[in-house]
């Protein structure tokens, strides 16, 4: 994959260095900001931009392996940046096909609730009907925030991986950062842990990818709240996109 830096950020970058004289600090801190937004983006790139149609199933389980809850659900997801027409929305149901709560979701105007909790707008950092999972991690809204800093090289499952800080909008409640470890060569995120009150609350891993369209989506994910006893899988059994 080609890697082109923004040209905004660059922009930016150039028009400082050429007014002020950069400390060795504080030139390593501006690159490191040049290259977390460009791996930010090249993730966003890497992701579907048609709106996609995805069920599959929410299972809530002890850490022995004890079944708590389990809910299908049904999504209807646009992933590009600027939202698209119509928003996404997201829909769980019981085992026996009740829906239990909707939710649609705009990059605009956020999140609305259209169905369950008496109707109370949902956080980002809300979990869903108690899992681990919370909406940040349905809609993919750490993708948009734009802001990320490099921090070093991990590996995850055997593969070389950038690591990321991307940081949320000023006034974004429950969380400080999200630190994302993105696939050096394929740009697919590997893992996500969530930062709040200076520490780590949340750790997502990536179990499962495939190709959609040319573009890699996520199929299985398993969350963990630090602390909790718990940990929730979510599993998309049916991915496509639509018109």
């Amino acid at each position: 994959m080609k890697r082109v830096l923004s040209a905004a950020v660059f922009a930016v970058f150039s028009m400082c260095s050429a007014t002020m004289p950069l400390s060795a600090s504080a030139e390593g801190d501006s690159l490191a900001f040049i290259r977390g937004t460009e791996i930010l983006a090249e993730c966003v790139s890497c992701m579907p931009s048609e709106r996609m149609e995805m069920d599959g199933r929410l299972t809530l389980r002890r850490r022995y392996g004890i079944e708590i809850k389990e809910l299908d659900f049904y999504a209807q997801v646009d992933l590009s940046q600027d939202g698209g027409d119509a928003a996404s929305f997201y829909e769980f149901r019981n085992l026996d096909g009740e829906l239990v709560e909707r939710v649609e979701f705009d990059s605009k105007k956020g999140l609305v609730r259209t169905y369950g909790a008496g109707g109370k707008t949902p956080l980002m950092s809300e979990r869903i009907q108690g899992s681990d999972v919370t909406w940040l991690d349905v809609t993919f809204d750490y993708l948009r925030w734009g802001r990320a800093v490099f921090i070093g090289s991990d590996k995850v499952k055997g593969r070389e991986c950038d690591m990321i800080d991307v940081f949320p909008p000023s006034g974004t409640v429950g969380f400080e950062k999200v630190r994302l470890w993105a696939d050096h060569s394929q740009r697919v995120v590997m893992k996500a842990a969530q930062y709040a009150g200076g520490k780590q609350v949340r750790t997502m891993w990536v179990r499962a990818v495939q190709k959609l369209d040319d573009k890699w989506v996520l199929r299985d994910l398993e969350v963990e709240t630090i602390g909790s006893g718990h940990r929730t899988r979510i599993h998309f059994d049916g991915l496509k996109t639509v018109p």
